[in-house]
């Protein structure tokens, strides 16, 4: 224990709840996603546009809702805001499990991405980086948990529709879902006030004024919304792309293993840690992708063929959700991250939320998904000039990425070499 953090021995046991609230996160809904698209399909007969429009409205909600959140985050800390999300999320599922027409599904999916934004990326980030503030390595690896939810959920998921039913597996996992993190964040989350204190908010209007007229930030921008943008895009579509050449419960455990793949690639950073600037990092993981795109659309889709290059475009999966709040951090690192980061998250979300329609718009236009996949390979390498722009002007920055106290400019970020 140290005099800045007394309770630091907590910290281990944060990140480890943390990776749990993330499992049911991304399993229920990040990757459930797309589960619930293939069975609405299905089952209820809506039409691919109709199921992608849900997902659209899921991630615009979560714009607003993310600043909320950071607020609460800032004032309440992370328990009351893990616990409403347990809530949310388990009480949409259940009720999705229910819905028989489109636009009876519409106030779910704000119900389902009002708890999404509590118990994802803003809050572990956040969360994370008060009890660690150089902490890259805990940060991966509290994100491993993005693996488990599609790693163990999804399989699970497909196992227990086929063998229960719709309604009764979501339910079940519904229930085991608010009773765990809902237990996490009664029992393990519960901030001391030398962690609050990290949490401050800043003049939020004043920053996001500044940054947005700042060069890096829409460097930044459009580095993380192009790279969300595609990944969203793709993650959404994946389970019906696969399900067009083989069965579902074929189609739901390659989804399994590409995942599994991604927390391979997320034990990258968790090992290289600070010893890499986070956005040679994600060049690396970008540049993996693209190149599972670019191969994907023009080569045969066979199940072996679609394993590999579901996997290959696994291992980079983890780079876009651990990349945004990294770069953030080291872009702006002035500047309070519970108030930088949901201006920064604002774009990323919008684009996340275009991914899905964006791809089903191109899917019904070509009436395969062989030239949208192709189109997302392209994007990706646009993207990756972007983030090596970003890499070279945060290398040259004056003011330091640690501890020290940095000499900020006039708009409290720092200035640029050139």
């Amino acid at each position: 224990m140290t005099g800045t953090h007394p309770q630091r021995d907590r910290g281990p046991a944060v990140v480890a709840a943390l990776i749990v609230v993330a499992t049911f996160a991304w399993g229920l809904c990040f990757y459930g996603l797309g589960f619930y698209m293939l069975k609405f399909q299905s089952q209820r007969g809506w039409s691919l546009s109709a199921s992608s429009n849900l997902i659209f409205l899921f991630y615009l909600t979560a714009l607003p809702a993310a600043f909320v959140v950071s607020k609460t985050l800032a004032r309440r800390g992370p328990q009351p805001v893990v616990a409403f999300g347990a809530i949310s999320v388990g009480v949409a599922v259940v009720a999705l499990s229910h819905v028989r027409r489109a636009w009876v599904a519409v106030p779910v999916y704000l119900l389902l991405s009002a708890g999404w934004s509590c118990i994802s990326v803003n809050t572990i980030s956040t969360v994370t980086l008060a009890w660690y503030p150089n902490g890259q390595r805990q940060l991966a690896l509290a994100f491993v948990g993005c693996s488990f939810g599609g790693i163990i959920l999804v399989p699970l998921m497909s196992e227990l529709e086929s063998q229960l039913g719709f309604t009764t597996a979501l339910t079940i996992l519904a229930v085991v879902e608010i009773v765990i993190v809902g237990t996490l964040a009664l029992f393990v989350l519960r901030d001391p006030p030398q962690v609050r204190n990290a949490l401050v908010e800043g003049p939020t209007d004043v920053i996001a004024w500044h940054l947005r007229r700042h060069p890096d930030f829409w460097i930044l921008t459009a580095t993380l919304g192009l790279g969300i943008l595609v990944q969203g895009g793709f993650l959404m579509h994946q389970m019906t792309l696969l399900a067009e050449s083989l069965s579902e419960p074929t189609a739901a455990r390659i989804v399994g293993v590409a995942t599994l793949a991604a927390l391979l690639g997320r034990m990258g950073p968790v090992i290289i840690g600070p010893r890499i600037r986070p956005a040679r990092v994600g060049i690396f993981y970008l540049l993996i992708q693209a190149t599972a795109l670019l191969l994907l659309s023009v080569l045969p889709h066979n199940t072996l063929w679609l394993t590999f290059t579901s996997c290959l475009y696994g291992l980079g999966v983890g780079v876009l959700i651990t990349m945004p709040p990294l770069l953030t951090q080291t872009t702006f690192p002035t500047v309070p991250f519970t108030a930088a980061y949901p201006v920064v998250n604002l774009s990323w979300q919008i684009c996340l939320a275009l991914g899905a329609p964006l791809v089903a718009f191109g899917r019904n236009r070509l009436e395969s998904y062989g030239t949208v996949i192709f189109v997302l390979g392209v994007v990706l390498l646009v993207t990756i000039g972007f983030a090596v722009i970003n890499d070279r002007r945060v290398g040259t920055t004056r003011c330091p990425l640690g501890d020290e106290n940095p000499a900020p400019n006039s708009e409290g970020l720092c200035s640029r070499d050139g």
